[in-house]
């Protein structure tokens, strides 16, 4: 685990469980989310998988009003998802009725012309406040939406950390800047407030240590659901639920879909009769075997899996290099000719 989420600042908890009994005047909102998906559209050694992943989510909903979030880098780099451009994922979270998705550096390098068409197939949008164009004309992505649900109206706010810059091909990015998350966020919760939501929810896809500084210092926010963590690929040692002393929570999943997050939000009446969130409970619900995949989304996936390997399986040459290292040194060769 890396030094950040060693320091004493914050607790750190796989799972929180509000122990407090709930008035009638409570109610409660719940936030499914996911991170880094990576494109991955099939089951990796039985975990996993998008047709998995939307029959569990699916599920869910049918028990509670739930909002499906996604923070960031869902439509790749996985090779089969890239193969169609993200088509077939966008279908698959149009099918377990995403909510709203912020954009990582694996999306935005698909470029502009692909995510203006996968955002015209998608039944939400695409969000990156901080992502303005130099000449300050309309921004390409909007910021923020906001969603009803269980009677709470949630207002989303989308946004990258500054690194995006220097993983993405420069011309992805030609004219626009990323600016201040913080400021952005803290100008654009007030606005959703005056809107009348009862709850600021962030997706964040941005490095560990810059996420932590964000939360530190953003005002006006219920919940972080962040994404682009250097090292999520450690499954469920992953923690589910970061909580800071400023009483701001940050949730983040497992990358490449092992699992979803489900987070529930305790909302309450404050002095003035005004909802407030009051509590947060959060846990990782593994996409294991036992989960019902969903029919609809198994046929999208074995379907451009059909296409994509008859493609990938072609032989389109051979290298001669007598060891890996010879054959690394070719096929390095071949692509700074392309």
């Amino acid at each position: 685990m890396s030094a950040v989420l060693q320091r004493g600042v914050y607790c750190i908890l796989a799972c929180f469980f509000f122990a407090s009994s709930l008035s009638a005047e409570d109610i409660r909102l719940t936030v499914i989310h996911s991170n880094d998906v990576s494109g991955q559209l099939t089951r990796r050694s039985g975990r996993g998988g998008m047709a998995g992943r939307v029959g569990l989510i699916r599920k869910l909903q049918t028990s509670e009003p739930a909002i499906v979030l996604d923070a960031g880098d869902a439509l790749g780099p996985n090779a089969m998802s890239r193969f169609d451009t993200g088509a077939t994922m966008c279908a698959a979270m149009n099918r377990a009725n995403y909510a709203a998705m912020a954009v990582g550096n694996h999306d935005l390098s698909l470029g502009w012309d692909v995510l203006e068409a996968r955002q015209k197939e998608i039944d939400f949008p695409m969000l990156a406040a901080n992502l303005v164009r130099k000449d300050g004309e309309k921004p390409p992505l909007p910021g923020y939406t906001t969603v009803v649900a269980g009677g709470v109206q949630a207002g989303i706010i989308g946004v990258l950390g500054p690194q995006v810059a220097h993983k993405i091909d420069p011309g992805h990015l030609s004219g626009l800047r990323v600016g201040d998350p913080v400021k952005v966020v803290d100008s654009l919760a007030v606005v959703l407030r005056e809107k009348k939501a009862q709850c600021v929810i962030v997706l964040a896809h941005m490095d560990e240590t810059s996420a932590l500084n964000f939360a530190r210092e953003v005002e006006g926010v219920d919940l972080i659901v962040a994404g682009g963590f250097s090292d999520l690929d450690r499954g469920l040692r992953v923690p589910g639920l970061i909580r800071l002393v400023n009483g701001l929570a940050l949730v983040v999943t497992p990358s490449n879909g092992m699992s979803i997050g489900r987070v529930v939000l305790h909302l309450a009446p404050d002095t003035q009769g005004n909802m407030k969130v009051v509590d947060v409970s959060a846990e990782q619900i593994p996409v294991d075997r036992s989960v019902e995949r969903d029919p609809e989304v198994e046929q999208l996936v074995n379907d451009l899996r059909q296409r994509y390997e008859l493609v990938a399986n072609q032989r389109i040459g051979r290298i001669a290099g007598k060891t890996y290292r010879d054959q690394g040194r070719i096929v390095t060769g071949l692509m700074q000719m392309t």
